[in-house]
């Protein structure tokens, strides 16, 4: 059971706790909790171009020709995962990169370039321990991708059948030969 001395602590505590007063210190805050970005926001880091986003984003939209909103949200996707495959790529190479300089300026006391190329760099020296989470990244990208690329490829299939059959039942059914008998 709380005492009352824990009670007068609490107000007290709370009438010090009244969060940010300034609008700059209310904006930083309201963006506290927020975790995810907004469907509607484009998915990218501050080094990345916008515009080769939107350009990445129609090629691949024309690729696909999306015929109707389900399809256009799969080519969305799709767009999306292969985004991300390609910044996963650029992390892996610059893990190395900043691996590689790491180790070759421990041996040379100064970035050295031509000792990577010498026997004194083995491959184990190279391998930062992030390029496993990085690969594991990858591969979650990669099944996400081919998830979409499977569900657009089976919505056209239904597609196509649900329309082969509705052709296929308004076309009268005549009989091959007639017989007249004769």
């Amino acid at each position: 059971m709380t005492t009352d001395l824990q009670i007068a602590a609490n107000r007290a505590n709370a009438l010090r706790s009244t969060g940010p007063n300034t609008p700059e210190g209310r904006a930083k805050s309201s963006q506290n909790a927020r975790k995810r970005r907004r469907p509607g926001e484009l998915p990218l880091t501050l080094v990345e171009d916008e515009a080769a986003f939107a350009a990445h984003s129609a090629a691949v939209r024309a690729a696909f020709d999306p015929q109707d909103a389900f399809e256009e949200e799969l080519v969305r996707q799709i767009a999306l995962h292969q985004w991300r495959l390609c910044r996963v790529q650029r992390i892996e190479a610059a893990l190395f990169d900043a691996e590689l300089h790491r180790v070759t300026y421990r041996r040379t006391a100064h970035y050295n370039p031509s000792v990577l190329h010498s026997n004194s760099v083995k491959p184990a020296d190279i391998w930062p321990e992030q390029v496993e989470e990085v690969g594991r990244r990858e591969t979650a990208i990669e099944r996400a991708l081919d998830r979409a690329l499977s569900m657009l490829a089976r919505h056209r299939a239904m597609k196509a059948q649900a329309h082969h059959q509705k052709n296929s039942e308004s076309e009268p059914n005549f009989p091959k030969e007639i017989n007249d008998g004769t």
